[in-house]
């Protein structure tokens, strides 16, 4: 697997160098300032041409919380990590940013103020979550019972969905209380296996990934929100005239 990997991302970074040397007009946007960084980097170096990365969110709240790389794979500690995001960070040309924190963030790993350059979120999000809550149909497939909570999230452990459904648990005045986690990814095993532990299986509901379309139709069914760290789907929430609980941590604060 790693020589395949390592095979296969110089076959990439060949083809991109000569599709750059056939056009100067192109520039490079990596879309972090780790691994998708250094290819963007070395690309530039060698046609010299701009370099823009994208930061979307605050890497040092994610390792706080997390406890570990947002890259383990790649970088074996958070140490070289930060070493890297401050090598690329420093050396790019403009650094996209969503939000004041991940501004302050760019800013405290060396950009210069007047090239952090603000990209928000609203024009990623789907055209229904835009439709008024009262006026998005209920032709829905799914049963929805009792008090609906939800969260949206990709199932990884840097998204701390586990605290979701460990705040869930310790609500214990409400019984009839739902849990709809929307979302899929690399926990959804040990999430499941959690809620077991925690006896709140029977009222814990794993959706997977579905279609914006239906996901706008179905959020406006629900009753609150848990946000341990929701980035574009906390706007979709919102859209969604829902009541959120969520941590004061990246774009929380200022979406809300």
């Amino acid at each position: 697997e790693k020589l395949n990997f390592l095979l296969s991302q110089m076959e990439l970074f060949y083809q991109l160098f000569k599709m750059i040397r056939r056009n100067k007009d192109f520039f490079v946007r990596a879309e972090d300032p780790r691994y998708n960084g250094i290819l963007g980097y070395l690309l530039t170096r060698m046609s010299s041409i701009p370099f823009i990365v994208g930061s979307w969110g605050n890497p040092d709240t994610i390792r706080k919380n997390s406890q570990q790389p947002l890259q383990p794979k790649i970088f074996k500690t958070t140490y070289i990590e930060q070493l890297c995001e401050k090598f690329l960070i420093r050396r790019a040309d403009f650094v996209l940013v969503q939000n004041e924190d991940n501004f302050n963030y760019a800013r405290a790993y060396g950009a210069k103020e007047d090239r952090i350059k603000y990209f928000r979120l609203g024009n990623a999000i789907y055209p229904g979550h835009f439709v008024d809550p009262n006026h998005r149909g209920d032709e829905l497939e799914l049963q929805l019972n009792g008090f609906k909570i939800c969260t949206v999230s990709r199932l990884e452990k840097l998204k701390l969905v586990d605290h979701a459904i460990r705040s869930f648990a310790n609500m214990k005045h409400c019984n009839e209380a739902q849990l709809y986690i929307f979302g899929d990814g690399s926990e959804r095993e040990s999430l499941i296996t959690l809620s077991h532990q925690l006896g709140v299986a029977h009222r814990v509901h794993f959706l997977g990934n579905i279609d914006q379309d239906k996901l706008s139709k179905i959020l406006v069914r629900m009753n609150l929100v848990l946000s341990p760290l929701m980035g574009r789907a906390l706007t979709e929430v919102a859209l969604a005239g829902l009541p959120i609980v969520a941590y004061n941590i990246d774009c929380h604060p200022e979406l809300i």
